[in-house]
């Protein structure tokens, strides 16, 4: 999704207020681009400390879809990384740069098309999701959530409209991580509720976008998709043509 920052290149932020419920104070690391969203999160920590909420060394805990790794710190504290998103094995980093800007993202694409933000469902890196086994987010991709029995189920399909999704044998099993690091095209549009099928192309643009209803999802102008899309000199506004309409 962006290159990595050097170490030196990255920002720390702390919490303050841990420490008053008896709790290690919780260090951050994160690069400029991403930083305005850390205190955010520290805040978020906190209000989740103060809550009963104990991180500890060796344990995990989710931050929009990614998973961080707690670990100690200096001076007593502890510190949250992230996977490096390289694939497997996965490995984490003492940074959460990926982290914030796929949250940031993901909030700005709800935003585009007029979405609530507590209407938004993070899914986690670790779920196991379906895809088509000719899936290639470089070649274009649909992506369709729907309600399941264990959450909000992504299905991940290619875009050729006479290869039969509901075929058992098109199918197969995988994990949203390694999607999500072969494809990052997809990250983007992960925290959309339920019912919403869209249709992106090679570079990440969307091509067509769908509610649960069936109805044709707009982008807002001036908002994140759209301004992506004219600064890629997408074709067209907003969702246009050219993706499968059936689900």
């Amino acid at each position: 999704m962006q290159r990595r920052a050097d170490d030196h290149d990255l920002l720390t932020f702390t919490t303050r207020n841990c420490c008053a419920y008896a709790h290690p104070e919780i260090v951050i690391r994160c690069d400029r681009a991403t930083s305005p969203e850390a205190p955010h999160l520290i805040t978020w920590i906190e209000n989740m400390v103060a809550a009963g909420r104990t991180f500890r060394a060796g344990k995990t805990v989710q931050i929009g879809c990614c998973v961080a790794a707690v670990r100690h710190g200096d001076e007593g504290t502890l510190m949250l990384y992230e996977p490096n998103f390289e694939g497997m094995p996965l490995s984490f980093v003492p940074s959460l740069s990926y982290t914030l800007l796929a949250i940031r993202k993901q909030k700005n694409v709800l935003d585009s098309f007029g979405i609530e933000q507590d209407r938004g469902k993070f899914p986690s890196i670790w779920d196991t999701v379906l895809a088509c086994r000719n899936f290639n987010a470089a070649s274009g991709a649909m992506m369709c959530r729907t309600a399941g029995a264990h959450g909000n189920d992504w299905f991940f399909g290619c875009l050729d409209e006479t290869h039969d999704h509901s075929h058992e044998a098109n199918l197969v099993h995988e994990s949203l991580y390694n999607l999500m690091c072969q494809f990052p095209q997809i990250v983007d549009f992960l925290a959309l509720p339920a019912g919403c099928m869209i249709a992106i192309d090679e570079q990440g643009q969307l091509l067509s976008a769908v509610d649960g209803d069936d109805h044709e999802m707009t982008v807002r102008p001036g908002s994140y998709l759209d301004v992506k899309a004219n600064l890629q000199g997408a074709p067209g506004e907003g969702a246009g043509a050219g993706a499968p309409s059936s689900r």
